[in-house]
Protein backbone atom coordinates (compact mmCIF):
# COMPACT_ATOMS: atom_id res chain seq x y z
CA UNK A 1 0.00 0.00 0.00
CA UNK A 2 1.09 3.58 -0.84
CA UNK A 3 2.04 5.90 1.74
CA UNK A 4 -1.24 7.99 2.45
CA UNK A 5 -0.90 12.32 1.59
CA UNK A 6 -2.31 14.60 3.74
CA UNK A 7 -5.79 14.41 1.77
CA UNK A 8 -6.17 10.95 2.46
CA UNK A 9 -5.21 11.18 6.00
CA UNK A 10 -7.66 14.15 6.48
CA UNK A 11 -10.63 11.77 4.95
CA UNK A 12 -9.56 9.14 7.46
CA UNK A 13 -9.66 11.87 10.27
CA UNK A 14 -13.39 12.84 8.93
CA UNK A 15 -14.50 9.50 8.68
CA UNK A 16 -13.90 8.70 11.64
CA UNK A 17 -16.92 11.55 13.12
CA UNK A 18 -20.16 10.26 12.29
CA UNK A 19 -22.09 13.25 10.76
CA UNK A 20 -26.12 12.17 10.12
CA UNK A 21 -28.21 14.69 8.34
CA UNK A 22 -29.63 16.81 11.60
CA UNK A 23 -26.61 15.64 13.72
CA UNK A 24 -23.51 17.47 11.72
CA UNK A 25 -22.96 19.98 14.94
CA UNK A 26 -19.81 17.58 16.15
CA UNK A 27 -18.26 17.12 12.85
CA UNK A 28 -19.24 20.71 12.68
CA UNK A 29 -17.62 21.94 15.61
CA UNK A 30 -14.04 19.68 14.69
CA UNK A 31 -14.24 21.68 11.16
CA UNK A 32 -14.33 25.21 12.71
CA UNK A 33 -11.19 24.11 14.73
CA UNK A 34 -9.48 22.63 11.74
CA UNK A 35 -10.16 25.68 9.67
CA UNK A 36 -10.12 28.75 12.22
CA UNK A 37 -5.76 29.00 11.79
CA UNK A 38 -5.91 29.86 8.08
CA UNK A 39 -9.51 31.85 7.63
CA UNK A 40 -12.02 33.55 8.29
CA UNK A 41 -14.93 31.66 10.33
CA UNK A 42 -17.85 32.52 9.47
CA UNK A 43 -21.25 30.59 11.08
CA UNK A 44 -24.71 30.40 9.04
CA UNK A 45 -27.73 29.95 10.98
CA UNK A 46 -30.06 26.92 9.90
CA UNK A 47 -31.96 26.19 12.90
CA UNK A 48 -31.88 26.77 16.80
CA UNK A 49 -28.62 23.95 17.03
CA UNK A 50 -27.58 23.89 13.51
CA UNK A 51 -25.11 25.85 11.14
CA UNK A 52 -23.34 26.29 8.13
CA UNK A 53 -20.05 27.06 7.66
CA UNK A 54 -17.92 29.39 5.77
CA UNK A 55 -14.32 29.82 5.61
CA UNK A 56 -13.22 32.66 3.89
CA UNK A 57 -10.00 34.31 2.76
CA UNK A 58 -10.72 37.66 1.66
CA UNK A 59 -14.68 38.48 -0.10
CA UNK A 60 -14.81 35.25 -1.80
CA UNK A 61 -15.03 35.15 -5.76
CA UNK A 62 -14.13 31.54 -6.10
CA UNK A 63 -16.25 29.12 -3.48
CA UNK A 64 -15.75 25.59 -3.16
CA UNK A 65 -18.91 24.08 -1.50
CA UNK A 66 -19.12 20.63 0.16
CA UNK A 67 -22.15 19.16 2.29
CA UNK A 68 -20.79 17.71 5.64
CA UNK A 69 -24.00 15.70 6.24
CA UNK A 70 -24.25 12.03 5.58
CA UNK A 71 -27.16 9.51 4.77
CA UNK A 72 -27.95 6.90 7.66
CA UNK A 73 -26.09 3.62 8.23
CA UNK A 74 -22.32 2.56 9.19
CA UNK A 75 -19.56 1.53 6.91
CA UNK A 76 -16.00 0.34 8.53
CA UNK A 77 -14.05 2.93 7.86
CA UNK A 78 -10.80 1.03 6.23
CA UNK A 79 -8.25 1.51 3.06
CA UNK A 80 -6.68 -0.57 0.96
CA UNK A 81 -4.40 -0.19 -2.57
CA UNK A 82 -6.86 1.83 -4.26
CA UNK A 83 -9.92 3.04 -2.18
CA UNK A 84 -11.13 4.52 1.24
CA UNK A 85 -14.34 3.33 2.69
CA UNK A 86 -16.68 4.71 5.34
CA UNK A 87 -19.81 6.13 5.50
CA UNK A 88 -19.64 9.40 3.31
CA UNK A 89 -16.25 8.71 1.90
CA UNK A 90 -17.09 9.81 -1.72
CA UNK A 91 -20.50 11.65 -0.74
CA UNK A 92 -19.26 14.12 0.45
CA UNK A 93 -16.26 14.07 2.62
CA UNK A 94 -13.88 13.09 0.02
CA UNK A 95 -14.66 16.21 -2.16
CA UNK A 96 -14.83 18.34 1.47
CA UNK A 97 -10.86 17.02 2.23
CA UNK A 98 -9.76 18.17 -1.35
CA UNK A 99 -11.19 21.28 -1.16
CA UNK A 100 -9.25 22.00 1.89
CA UNK A 101 -5.94 21.00 0.66
CA UNK A 102 -6.53 22.77 -2.39
CA UNK A 103 -7.46 26.21 -0.17
CA UNK A 104 -4.62 26.06 2.06
CA UNK A 105 -2.07 25.71 -0.98
CA UNK A 106 -3.74 28.40 -2.74
CA UNK A 107 -3.75 30.33 0.45
CA UNK A 108 -0.05 29.47 0.72
CA UNK A 109 0.76 30.98 -2.92
CA UNK A 110 -0.91 34.30 -2.56
CA UNK A 111 -4.26 33.90 -3.54
CA UNK A 112 -7.34 36.10 -2.28
CA UNK A 113 -10.79 36.55 -2.35
CA UNK A 114 -11.34 32.57 -1.68
CA UNK A 115 -13.42 30.82 0.21
CA UNK A 116 -14.98 27.07 1.79
CA UNK A 117 -18.75 26.70 1.78
CA UNK A 118 -20.15 23.39 4.57
CA UNK A 119 -23.67 23.05 4.59
CA UNK A 120 -25.81 20.89 6.49
CA UNK A 121 -28.71 18.87 5.21
CA UNK A 122 -28.05 18.23 2.07
CA UNK A 123 -29.63 14.35 2.52
CA UNK A 124 -32.94 15.46 3.53
CA UNK A 125 -34.43 19.18 3.03
CA UNK A 126 -31.41 21.40 2.03
CA UNK A 127 -32.22 23.69 4.74
CA UNK A 128 -28.25 24.28 4.69
CA UNK A 129 -28.30 25.60 1.06
CA UNK A 130 -31.07 27.23 1.38
CA UNK A 131 -29.71 29.29 4.53
CA UNK A 132 -26.73 30.12 2.91
CA UNK A 133 -27.87 31.10 -0.34
CA UNK A 134 -30.24 33.78 1.61
CA UNK A 135 -27.14 34.69 3.69
CA UNK A 136 -25.11 35.47 0.54
CA UNK A 137 -27.57 37.33 -0.92
CA UNK A 138 -28.86 39.57 2.37
CA UNK A 139 -24.67 40.09 2.59
CA UNK A 140 -24.55 40.95 -1.01
CA UNK A 141 -21.63 38.62 -1.18
CA UNK A 142 -22.30 36.76 -4.67
CA UNK A 143 -19.26 34.84 -5.91
CA UNK A 144 -18.38 34.63 -9.65
CA UNK A 145 -17.58 31.02 -9.56
CA UNK A 146 -18.38 28.24 -7.67
CA UNK A 147 -17.40 24.63 -7.56
CA UNK A 148 -20.09 21.83 -5.50
CA UNK A 149 -18.39 18.71 -4.10
CA UNK A 150 -20.08 15.78 -5.29
CA UNK A 151 -19.25 12.55 -6.71
CA UNK A 152 -19.07 12.89 -10.36
CA UNK A 153 -15.58 11.31 -11.27
CA UNK A 154 -14.30 14.52 -11.57
CA UNK A 155 -16.21 15.40 -14.23
CA UNK A 156 -17.65 18.68 -14.41
CA UNK A 157 -21.86 18.37 -14.23
CA UNK A 158 -23.42 21.73 -15.19
CA UNK A 159 -27.29 20.61 -15.44
CA UNK A 160 -29.81 18.51 -13.02
CA UNK A 161 -33.11 17.47 -13.42
CA UNK A 162 -36.26 19.55 -11.49
CA UNK A 163 -38.32 17.44 -8.78
CA UNK A 164 -41.60 17.34 -9.00
CA UNK A 165 -43.25 15.74 -5.61
CA UNK A 166 -47.35 15.29 -6.08
CA UNK A 167 -49.37 13.45 -2.84
CA UNK A 168 -52.56 11.90 -4.64
CA UNK A 169 -55.63 11.57 -2.80
CA UNK A 170 -58.67 9.26 -3.82
CA UNK A 171 -62.01 9.04 -1.49
CA UNK A 172 -64.33 6.27 -1.33
CA UNK A 173 -67.52 4.73 0.71
CA UNK A 174 -66.20 2.71 3.37
CA UNK A 175 -68.29 -0.66 3.50
CA UNK A 176 -68.91 -4.43 3.57
CA UNK A 177 -66.33 -5.91 0.97
CA UNK A 178 -69.13 -7.81 -0.38
CA UNK A 179 -70.86 -5.30 -2.40
CA UNK A 180 -70.91 -5.54 -6.06
CA UNK A 181 -70.00 -2.32 -6.89
CA UNK A 182 -67.49 -0.93 -4.61
CA UNK A 183 -66.68 2.67 -4.65
CA UNK A 184 -63.05 2.00 -3.56
CA UNK A 185 -60.48 4.42 -3.12
CA UNK A 186 -58.09 2.09 -3.76
CA UNK A 187 -59.11 1.14 -6.82
CA UNK A 188 -59.05 4.83 -7.83
CA UNK A 189 -55.73 5.15 -6.61
CA UNK A 190 -54.49 2.29 -7.97
CA UNK A 191 -56.21 3.09 -11.78
CA UNK A 192 -54.45 6.41 -12.01
CA UNK A 193 -50.73 5.18 -10.38
CA UNK A 194 -51.15 2.69 -13.49
CA UNK A 195 -52.13 5.55 -16.23
CA UNK A 196 -49.44 7.74 -14.38
CA UNK A 197 -46.25 5.05 -15.24
CA UNK A 198 -47.58 4.10 -18.25
CA UNK A 199 -47.44 8.17 -19.46
CA UNK A 200 -43.58 8.09 -21.15
CA UNK A 201 -42.26 11.60 -20.94
CA UNK A 202 -38.88 12.44 -22.31
CA UNK A 203 -35.72 13.11 -20.34
CA UNK A 204 -38.08 11.83 -16.90
CA UNK A 205 -38.04 9.17 -14.23
CA UNK A 206 -41.20 8.31 -12.14
CA UNK A 207 -41.20 6.76 -9.05
CA UNK A 208 -43.79 6.13 -6.39
CA UNK A 209 -42.13 6.41 -3.37
CA UNK A 210 -45.48 6.14 -0.45
CA UNK A 211 -48.71 4.21 -1.10
CA UNK A 212 -51.13 3.55 1.89
CA UNK A 213 -54.85 3.29 2.84
CA UNK A 214 -57.78 1.21 3.38
CA UNK A 215 -58.56 -0.25 6.87
CA UNK A 216 -59.26 -3.91 6.61
CA UNK A 217 -59.25 -7.01 3.76
CA UNK A 218 -63.45 -7.39 4.69
CA UNK A 219 -63.66 -3.19 4.56
CA UNK A 220 -64.16 -1.42 1.16
CA UNK A 221 -61.28 1.46 1.51
CA UNK A 222 -62.57 4.93 2.17
CA UNK A 223 -59.54 6.98 1.51
CA UNK A 224 -55.86 6.51 -0.18
CA UNK A 225 -52.92 7.92 -1.18
CA UNK A 226 -49.71 7.90 -2.94
CA UNK A 227 -46.67 10.08 -3.22
CA UNK A 228 -45.57 9.81 -6.61
CA UNK A 229 -42.17 11.66 -7.59
CA UNK A 230 -40.59 12.80 -11.20
CA UNK A 231 -37.16 14.11 -11.65
CA UNK A 232 -37.38 15.73 -15.54
CA UNK A 233 -35.08 17.90 -17.57
CA UNK A 234 -38.94 19.25 -18.38
CA UNK A 235 -39.45 22.95 -17.38
CA UNK A 236 -43.38 22.27 -17.93
CA UNK A 237 -43.26 18.81 -16.26
CA UNK A 238 -46.26 19.76 -13.69
CA UNK A 239 -48.74 21.08 -16.64
CA UNK A 240 -47.98 18.01 -18.53
CA UNK A 241 -48.61 15.66 -15.24
CA UNK A 242 -52.14 18.04 -14.15
CA UNK A 243 -53.63 17.42 -17.75
CA UNK A 244 -52.76 13.97 -17.70
CA UNK A 245 -54.48 13.48 -14.64
CA UNK A 246 -57.31 15.72 -15.77
CA UNK A 247 -57.79 13.38 -18.71
CA UNK A 248 -58.25 10.32 -17.04
CA UNK A 249 -61.59 12.17 -15.42
CA UNK A 250 -60.62 9.69 -12.09
CA UNK A 251 -61.45 11.94 -9.09
CA UNK A 252 -58.88 12.86 -6.86
CA UNK A 253 -57.24 15.47 -4.93
CA UNK A 254 -53.51 16.53 -5.63
CA UNK A 255 -50.80 18.22 -3.50
CA UNK A 256 -47.87 19.40 -4.05
CA UNK A 257 -45.24 18.46 -1.92
CA UNK A 258 -42.13 19.78 -3.38
CA UNK A 259 -41.29 21.30 -6.89
CA UNK A 260 -38.10 21.98 -7.87
CA UNK A 261 -37.12 22.81 -11.14
CA UNK A 262 -34.45 21.87 -13.70
CA UNK A 263 -31.29 23.37 -13.66
CA UNK A 264 -28.82 24.82 -16.41
CA UNK A 265 -25.49 26.31 -16.01
CA UNK A 266 -23.82 25.05 -19.25
CA UNK A 267 -21.61 27.36 -20.35
CA UNK A 268 -18.87 27.82 -23.27
CA UNK A 269 -16.11 26.89 -20.77
CA UNK A 270 -18.57 23.90 -19.60
CA UNK A 271 -20.54 22.10 -22.30
CA UNK A 272 -23.87 20.85 -20.86
CA UNK A 273 -23.78 17.48 -19.14
CA UNK A 274 -26.83 16.80 -17.40
CA UNK A 275 -27.78 13.98 -14.19
CA UNK A 276 -30.68 12.78 -12.97
CA UNK A 277 -30.14 13.40 -9.74
CA UNK A 278 -30.46 16.82 -7.37
CA UNK A 279 -27.58 18.50 -6.33
CA UNK A 280 -27.33 22.18 -4.34
CA UNK A 281 -26.35 23.78 -7.52
CA UNK A 282 -30.17 24.43 -7.61
CA UNK A 283 -29.35 27.01 -4.87
CA UNK A 284 -26.48 28.78 -6.36
CA UNK A 285 -25.73 30.94 -9.62
CA UNK A 286 -22.82 30.58 -11.45
CA UNK A 287 -21.90 26.95 -10.27
CA UNK A 288 -20.99 23.39 -11.10
CA UNK A 289 -20.91 20.02 -9.77
CA UNK A 290 -17.47 18.36 -9.41
CA UNK A 291 -15.97 16.22 -7.62
CA UNK A 292 -14.06 12.51 -6.40
CA UNK A 293 -15.55 9.50 -6.79
CA UNK A 294 -18.84 7.52 -8.08
CA UNK A 295 -22.40 8.43 -7.78
CA UNK A 296 -23.41 4.69 -7.62
CA UNK A 297 -21.06 4.02 -4.65
CA UNK A 298 -22.63 6.71 -2.65
CA UNK A 299 -25.19 5.37 0.44
CA UNK A 300 -24.70 2.05 -0.22
CA UNK A 301 -23.28 -0.13 2.54
CA UNK A 302 -19.73 -0.50 0.68
CA UNK A 303 -19.50 3.63 0.24
CA UNK A 304 -15.78 4.20 -0.76
CA UNK A 305 -13.39 6.66 -2.85
CA UNK A 306 -10.79 6.07 -5.19
CA UNK A 307 -7.49 7.02 -3.51
CA UNK A 308 -5.95 7.92 -7.12
CA UNK A 309 -9.07 10.34 -7.80
CA UNK A 310 -9.07 11.83 -4.48
CA UNK A 311 -5.46 13.03 -5.17
CA UNK A 312 -6.52 14.25 -8.48
CA UNK A 313 -9.16 16.51 -7.04
CA UNK A 314 -7.20 18.37 -4.98
CA UNK A 315 -4.76 19.27 -7.97
CA UNK A 316 -8.47 19.81 -10.01
CA UNK A 317 -9.73 22.14 -7.17
CA UNK A 318 -6.29 23.88 -7.20
CA UNK A 319 -6.40 24.82 -11.02
CA UNK A 320 -9.76 25.96 -10.21
CA UNK A 321 -8.69 28.67 -7.56
CA UNK A 322 -5.56 29.18 -9.66
CA UNK A 323 -7.26 30.34 -12.71
CA UNK A 324 -8.27 33.90 -14.00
Amino acid sequence: MTSLQPVEQLLLDFLAIPSVSGSEQVFADFLCNKLTSDFTIEWIPVDETRFCILARHGVPKKLLVAHIDTVVGEVAVHIDYDHIFGRGSCDNKGSLAAMICALKHAIVSGKRDIGLLCTVGEETTFDGAKAASAWFKEKNMIPEQIIIGEPTHLQAVTSQRGVLALEIRCEGIQEHSSTDHPDSAIHKLVDILHELQAFALPDTTVNVGLISGGKAENIVAGSAQATVVWRSLLPDIRRRIEEKLRALDIPHKLIVKKELAPVDHSSEHFPKNAVSYFTEMFFFEKSIVLGPGDIEDAHTENEKVSRVELRKAVDTYKDFLQSD
